[in-house]
């Protein structure tokens, strides 16, 4: 009876702990109100039920803190993530922009190029056949008496063709200062580049900063960051190429437009020759020793204007190459911002998804 009295109530007791055990913290404890050693093991059971609801409220507590600690620092990364892209995503579109400008102006200068060398093979043409025309006046000198008629319809057909060589130096100089003009817009849009990958560079040296003070969280966002400051760098070697090149451009121009302006004096001084020799044809016997003497300046000239243009084509040829290497280079930069668009891009979605 004694042993009944007392392994039932703990039992009971022992049936309690397992469905405290088994997560019932709504359990009611036996015995709780005996004052023998079976009450102390009610009691105790007591206190570890209510131990465990406490510890169960401190979980939940805990996974609240959690949850809100992971919210606030989704807000940041986004709030990072939204300021990251107005600052940079705006100077990227930028940088595209500015990169498909260059390479349209590019482009444009490739065509000038390839147009100045045209125009100065036409202008070698006419000066050949000047060349030509003056050996027959000269060779009709010989023959004045007899054939003075044709010396005068020669010295006529080379007039013509000064003329002609005249308005194609002229178009050639005008090629030549659009080309020089071309350049200075050129110069400009790498200018903006130069401040824009510069500006680049700064923001993605802010965020290293930003992402330092974010600790392990910024982890991720260092290494974007960084591959930013790469492609901004790349950016800016990519520019000093081109200014380089722009630079080399100029330096032809300038020597297209010398030697455009000595075409002009030497058609010039041909058509004076052209001149006399028509007067001297008009003096028939009398001035056949001057117009010698003018046929012989005439061939000077001539030959003055072939090598002319022999340097005009050498400079156009190396205007072609260089323009070329300018569009080289903004295919380059192009390719470069696009790189760095999508590394943004990705650096955002990174961002929004820590």
């Amino acid at each position: 009876m004694f042993a009944r009295s007392v392994t039932k109530p703990i039992e009971k007791i022992v049936g309690n702990l397992g469905q405290l055990a088994d997560g019932k913290l709504d359990t009611e404890v036996f015995g709780t109100s005996r004052a023998d050693e079976i009450g102390d093991i009610a009691k105790a059971t007591e206190v570890f039920k209510k131990n465990m609801i406490r510890a169960k409220e401190l979980e939940s507590e805990a996974e609240k803190a959690k949850e809100r600690a992971a919210a606030e620092k989704r807000e940041q990364m986004n709030k990072l993530a939204d300021a990251f892209q107005d600052n940079v995503g705006s100077i990227v579109r930028v940088v595209a922009s500015a990169a498909t400008e260059l390479e349209a102006t590019a482009q444009s200068l490739t065509a000038m190029m390839e147009q100045t060398n045209t125009q100065a093979t036409s202008v070698s043409n006419a000066s050949g056949l000047a060349s030509a025309n003056v050996e027959t006046v000269a060779s009709a000198c010989e023959e004045m008496a007899t054939s003075i008629r044709e010396i005068s319809a020669q010295v006529q057909n080379a007039t013509h063709i000064t003329t002609r060589a005249t308005e194609t130096a002229t178009s050639t100089r005008e090629t030549a200062t659009g080309l020089a003009d071309s350049v200075r817009e050129i110069s400009s849009v790498v200018e903006l580049i130069q401040d824009i990958a510069e500006q680049t560079n700064l923001l993605a040296l802010n965020a290293t900063i930003e992402a330092a003070r974010a600790g392990d969280a910024g982890k991720g966002f260092v290494v974007v960051a960084q591959e930013v400051k790469n492609l901004a760098s790349q950016t800016a070697r990519a520019t000093e190429n081109i200014t380089a090149q722009i630079e080399k451009v100029q330096r032809i121009t300038n020597t297209m437009v010398t030697a455009v302006d000595e075409i002009s004096d030497v058609i010039e001084n041909n058509k004076q020759s052209s001149t006399v020799i028509s007067a001297a044809v008009e003096q028939q016997d009398a001035t056949t020793n001057e117009i010698t003497h003018n046929i012989a300046l005439a061939a000077n000239g001539t030959q003055e204007v072939a090598n002319a243009i022999t340097d005009v084509t050498k400079a156009a040829t190396e205007g072609s190459h260089s323009a070329a290497q300018v569009l080289a280079s903004a295919q380059e930069l192009s390719q470069s911002a696009s790189r760095l668009g999508k590394e943004v891009d990705s650096f955002i979605a990174t961002v929004r998804a820590a």
